[in-house]
């Protein structure tokens, strides 16, 4: 089997967002699927 390969912007991509995760003390991830455009403003 073939080994693949990592993109350059892929290891920046994460490297951004670990350095991200290091600083912060919390995080907040939101699903916003399914709903309208009125139930996301309320």
């Amino acid at each position: 089997m073939k080994e693949a390969t990592v993109q350059q912007y892929k290891i920046e991509a994460v490297a951004a967002l670990k350095e991200g995760f290091e600083k912060n003390q919390g995080l907040l991830f939101a699903d916003y699927r399914g709903l309208t455009v009125a139930q996301i403003s309320e």
